[in-house]
């Protein structure tokens, strides 16, 4: 039995803490619960990083399949323990094309280290998969604009507090500047929630990235900068988290076809609800993509537009909760379509919603989860 050490970093050098690692025996899906620490007490399995994103932990040498989950990333290593001495660097590739880069330090039984060079040759020729995966549940806060009555809409600051108050997944409107760039912006203009005027389709990015969008809502959020689409799926993307954007304000139908780009780099084409109040934009959508989900807003549904939500499946109704009824739900549920309601700012309405059956809720609030 000997002591390993593990350590955790991102590409650009900085240290994930609090990832999970799961130790598994080589080959198979079965958990290695063995493992014990020096006074021989078992311990738990997953591991987790501690805040300097270090593990250790004791076990026989042996060749072992090392899993690291950090957000929505899941990278998988088959490693020897018995012949490893040195802090390595390591790169897994994501579909080829996204690079994540870890060190692992390794402690031997008081053998002979192998040099750095071929140890880092045995580690990337180890890497046995790497995919991305998030906790699907079957109950959903989603942040509406990053719960936008506690804090700035559609801002980072929002969003990141979003999660630290518990937010399942997170909420916001995509506009485009009048140079193509994919912002989050809920109103036609920039006038309510920033320190500027004018249209955003009007409007190039680097005048709205300028400007203040979080200093007239709160002293303590000056200086807050639009976000960019993609900002806000790196964050649901390294948080494990669903991103729901909805498309706001576009110059065409092609508009879209940047937003669809934005989603597919960040590797989120399973992870994100793509929403509108226009069937023929989520139409649209669904012809340069089959894998996006799609939600379409609407008070009560007609017959038609529900023939043709379920034509674009997959799909989500997105009615107002005042328009949710039991008729509603047993509908989408004999068409295969899925079922989320806005914008519920009271916590019984909540619950009556997940009485009729509608557990994924977008709100202004964090509704007393965390």
């Amino acid at each position: 039995m000997e002591l390993k050490s593990y350590f955790a970093q991102d590409s650009q050098g900085n240290i994930i803490p609090n990832a999970n690692v799961y130790i598994y025996a080589a080959g198979t899906q079965e958990l290695i619960q063995n493992l014990k620490d020096g006074n021989e007490n078992e311990l738990n399995n997953p591991f987790q990083a501690n805040e300097n994103g270090l593990i250790q932990l004791y076990a026989p040498n042996g060749i072992y399949d090392m899993r690291v989950t950090s957000g929505i990333r899941e990278y998988t290593l088959r490693i020897s323990f018995n012949d490893v001495s040195d802090l390595l660097n390591y790169k897994a590739e994501k579909n080829g094309s996204e690079t994540e880069a870890f060190s692992v330090a390794v402690a031997t039984n008081g053998g002979n280290a192998t040099p750095k060079a071929q140890v880092e040759q045995m580690i990337n020729d180890a890497i046995v998969g790497v995919s991305t995966s998030v906790q699907q549940k079957e109950k959903l806060l989603i942040a509406h604009r990053g719960f936008m009555g506690i804090y700035p809409e559609n801002t980072m600051a929002a969003f990141r507090s979003a999660l630290y108050d518990g937010a399942d997944a997170l909420e916001t409107d995509v506009s485009i500047t009048s140079d193509g760039y994919r912002v989050l912006l809920h109103d036609s203009t920039v006038d309510r929630t920033s320190s500027g005027t004018g249209t955003i389709t009007s409007l190039t990015f680097a005048y709205v990235r300028g400007l203040d969008f979080g200093g007239d809502f709160n002293a303590i959020y000056a200086g807050e900068r639009i976000p960019e689409l993609s900002e806000l799926l790196a964050l649901c993307r390294d948080n494990g988290v669903t991103c729901w954007p909805e498309i706001k304000n576009v110059r065409s139908n092609t508009d879209i076809d940047l937003i669809v780009s934005d989603i597919v780099s960040a590797g989120m084409s399973d992870y994100v609800v793509v929403q509108s109040f226009s069937l023929s934009q989520l139409q649209y959508l669904r012809t340069l993509n089959q894998k996006i989900k799609v939600g379409f807003l609407v008070g009560t549904p007609t017959t038609e537009q529900y023939d043709a939500l379920q034509a674009i499946k997959p799909a989500y109704l997105l009615p107002s909760y005042t328009s949710v009824n039991s008729a509603m739900v047993t509908e989408c549920k004999l068409r295969g379509l899925d079922i989320a309601t806005w914008t519920v700012d009271l916590s019984s309405i909540k619950k009556s919603m997940e009485q009729l059956g509608v557990t994924k809720i977008m709100s202004n609030y964090n509704l007393g989860e965390k």
